[in-house]
């Protein structure tokens, strides 16, 4: 609700506040959009547009307006950005520069891949000590100006595997609270998210972290993208990804960490070859005399066009009109 509050009085307000609601054209709603997107981000163009539909279509339901101005525009297309991972070695440097106070959260984001809400609402009795495991099953959002306690919209539950090193310092932690108690408390409530400062600001705790640990700063969902990258590099599957994270398919971690996967296709190879070498096989030596020089003869052929195209393209002419070998008009190369 508060992004909505904020898309409201930031975007929509401004443009649209003193423009009477049957005044307001479609016309003029697409080209809105279009002037957003120069200076802000495709979600945030976005959500401003859904709320100002939103308001038409109570005037609409209201019969203030016959149709609503806002149904059906073009939206800026949301790019994907690239995720940032930390490695190993740079969760344990950047882990030595986290005070005391945020270690084992930082720990648990980078290892674990909590949402930073599910963190904040975290509580001792959801800690099961005998299987280590974390039971995640409510969050912390902010609502208007306070920080709230719910469950996930999809009232999502999910069990997280524990390692033993992390579990350990859980314990630690946890020592002599109560079941209700949260995990990760903060000085008023719950524990909230650290923000970038600006060159005016004093930096929280996980931006001086990243400076003096010599890394860009990163954001706080950033540890959950850290998270997944630990697992595959650990040998996991897109199905246990799927469920550490609690994403609603298999497909949705794919589509999300597609780059962490690519080098799966490379060990498909690989152990493709290992397992027909272990049956004694060889492909080349499997093939016969004949296979071999047609696939040589093709090789020459095909280094032959490329040759020859390169040659057509440096006096400025191209002498193909198929895939066989032709003269180059221009040069005479063949």
């Amino acid at each position: 609700m508060r992004s909505l509050d904020v898309s409201w009085r930031t975007h929509v307000e401004p443009r649209w506040g003193s423009v009477q609601v049957g005044r307001v054209t479609r016309r003029a709603v697409q080209e809105w959009p279009n002037g957003l997107a120069g200076e802000w981000s495709p979600t945030v163009t976005t959500r401003a547009v859904e709320v100002l539909r939103g308001a038409l279509a109570v005037a609409v339901e209201d019969q203030h307006v016959r149709t609503n101005s806002a149904a059906g525009v073009t939206l800026p297309r949301r790019g994907r950005s690239r995720h940032r991972y930390l490695s190993r070695v740079e969760v344990r440097e950047v882990a030595q520069h986290v005070p005391d106070r945020y270690a084992d959260l930082f720990l648990l984001l980078t290892h674990l891949g909590l949402r930073w809400d599910e963190a904040a609402a975290l509580r001792v009795e959801d800690i099961d000590l005998v299987r280590s495991r974390i039971h995640v099953h409510r969050t912390a959002g902010l609502v208007g100006s306070a920080w709230v306690e719910g469950t996930h919209k999809t009232h999502e539950k999910r069990t997280v595997p524990v390692p033993r090193f992390l579990l350990d310092r859980l314990v630690r932690r946890t020592e002599g609270l109560a079941a209700h108690d949260l995990v990760f408390p903060g000085p008023s409530g719950f524990v909230r998210p650290p923000r970038k400062a600006s060159a005016q600001q004093r930096e929280e705790w996980l931006q001086r972290a990243l400076r003096e640990a010599g890394l860009d700063y990163l954001f706080p969902h950033d540890l959950r993208h850290t998270a997944a990258s630990l697992a595959v590099q650990s040998g996991a599957s897109v199905k246990a990804v799927q469920s550490m994270l609690g994403h609603a398919s298999a497909a949705m971690t794919l589509d999300v960490y597609a780059d962490l996967f690519d080098s799966d296709l490379d060990d498909v190879a690989a152990r493709m070859d290992e397992a027909w070498a272990g049956v004694g096989g060889n492909s080349r030596d499997s093939m016969t005399p004949s296979h071999r020089g047609g696939m040589e003869s093709r090789r020459v052929q095909y280094h032959r066009t490329l040759y020859g195209v390169l040659a057509c393209h440096r006096v400025g002419g191209w002498g193909f009109k198929s895939p066989i070998l032709r003269v180059c008009p221009e040069s005479g190369h063949r």
